[in-house]
C-alpha cells in the first residue's frame, strides 16, 4: 500500500507498508529547500572544526570548504533537513511511530534534490488482557512482602559503614586495616558522619533510609511484575526494528557501565572472544521482552487517554542536552516522553 502526501517542505513522499508494523518512507527534498540549511550547517561545523587563526564559530564558509570540503557541508545540510522533515511527515500522515527510524540518503549532490528512504516501526495491533485485574492481583501478592527493617539489619549496616571508614583511615596512614574486629559507634563518630546529634539519632535516620530503600526496591519489582504479567497475556507482533533499537540501547548502557569501571569495551570483547553483534544476539530474547513491555505500556496509556505534553518534556530535554552536548535531540525527546508516560502510568496503577 502506498500513501502519497506533500508537506510544507515542498516534497512528495511515498509511504509503503512493508508488513509486520514496518513502513518505508521514500522521498526527495528539493534542491532549493536543502539549500536553506546551508547557513545553519556552516555555523554548526564552524563551531566543531578548529582552524588556526580563527575563533570558534567565526570560520568563513570559504575557509571551511577548503578545510572539510563541500561534501561535508552538504552532508550536514542533509542531516539537518531530515531531522526537520521526519517529524513533519509523521505528524501530517498521523503515523503512530515507535523507536528510532533507519535513515538512508540515496541521492546527494550540489544543486540537486536530496533523495532519502526512512524505515520506521509503527504501533502494531495489540489485544490487551484485563490489565486492571492483573494489576490488582499483583498488588495483593506484593502486599505480603515484608518492607520492615530489623535492628540487626541496622547494626550490620553500621558495622559495614564503620569498617569502610576504618579501612579508608588505615590506608591514608599506610597501615593494614584490622580484620574481624567489631567496631563501636560513638556519639563523636556519629557526628562526623553527617548532621546527627548522637548514636540514637544516627540509628533512627539510618533505619528510616533503609526502609525507604526497601520500599523503592519493592515498588520497582512490583512495577516490573505488572508489566511482565500484562505483556505475557497480551497479543501482538513485535516489530523487529524495535527489538534492534532495544538491543542498541542495552549496548549503550552496557558500554557505559564498562567505561565507568575504568575498562575498555574492546578489551572486554577480546577477553570474551565475542563481537558486539554476538553479544547483542545473546540479548535478543531480553530485548524482545523489553520491547513488548514498552508497547503494552504505550497501548494502556492510549486506552487510559494519558498524554505527555511538550511543555512537560522540554525542561527535562534541556537539562539532558546541556549535560550531553552530542546527544541526539529526537532520541532524547523520545526517552523523556517515555519516562514521563511510564511515571504517569504507574501513578494510575496505584489507584486500581
Amino acid at each position: 500500500m502506498f500513501i502519497k502526501n506533500a508537506i510544507d517542505m515542498k516534497m512528495q513522499i511515498e509511504i509503503k507498508d512493508l508488513g509486520k508494523s514496518l513502513l518505508e518512507i521514500v522521498g526527495e527534498i528539493p534542491a532549493e529547500v536543502l539549500e536553506t540549511y546551508r547557513k545553519k550547517a556552516v555555523a554548526h561545523l564552524a563551531n566543531e572544526v578548529k582552524i588556526d587563526g580563527f575563533r570558534d564559530g567565526k570560520v568563513p564558509e570559504s575557509v571551511l570548504k577548503q578545510k572539510v570540503g563541500d561534501a561535508v557541508i552538504l552532508e550536514e545540510m542533509a542531516e539537518m533537513a531530515i531531522q526537520e522533515a521526519y517529524p513533519k511527515i509523521i505528524e501530517e500522515n498521523k503515523l503512530d511511530t515507535i523507536g528510532r527510524p533507519k535513515v538512508k540518503i540515496t541521492k546527494l549532490a550540489p544543486n540537486n534534490p536530496m533523495g532519502f528512504t526512512i524505515e520506521t516501526a509503527v504501533m502494531p495491533a495489540i489485544t490487551l488482557p484485563d490489565y486492571k485485574k492483573i494489576i490488582h492481583e499483583t498488588k495483593e501478592e506484593y502486599a505480603k512482602n515484608d518492607v520492615s527493617v530489623s535492628d540487626k539489619e541496622v547494626d550490620d549496616a553500621i558495622q559495614d559503614i564503620l569498617k569502610r571508614r576504618a579501612t579508608y583511615e588505615a590506608q591514608k596512614e599506610g597501615k593494614e586495616p584490622e580484620k574481624d574486629v567489631k567496631l563501636e559507634l560513638t556519639d563523636k563518630i556519629a557526628k562526623t558522619l553527617g548532621k546527627f546529634e548522637n548514636v540514637a539519632d544516627f540509628k533512627a535516620k539510618l533505619k528510616e533510609n533503609m526502609i525507604q530503600e526497601k520500599k523503592t526496591d519493592h515498588d520497582v519489582a512490583m512495577h516490573g511484575a505488572f508489566v511482565d504479567a500484562i505483556a505475557d497475556k497480551s497479543k501482538l507482533e513485535i516489530p523487529e526494528l524495535l527489538v534492534e533499537y532495544e538491543m542498541a540501547r542495552m549496548w549503550r548502557q552496557f558500554s557505559g557501565r564498562i567505561e565507568e569501571a575504568g575498562l575498555q569495551v574492546k578489551d572486554y570483547l577480546e577477553q570474551t572472544k565475542k563481537t558486539e553483534d554476538e553479544v547483542k544476539k545473546d540479548w535478543r530474547l531480553e530485548a524482545a521482552k523489553r520491547a513488548k513491555g514498552e508497547l503494552v505500556l504505550r497501548e494502556i496509556a492510549k486506552v487510559e487517554k494519558l498524554e505527555v505534553k511538550m511543555e512537560e518534556i522540554e525542561p527535562e530535554v534541556k537539562k539532558i542536552m546541556e549535560m550531553y552536548k552530542d546527544a541526539d535531540l529526537q532520541a532524547t525527546q523520545n526517552y523523556v516522553a517515555e519516562n514521563l508516560q511510564n511515571k504517569k502510568l504507574f501513578e494510575l496503577f496505584a489507584t486500581f
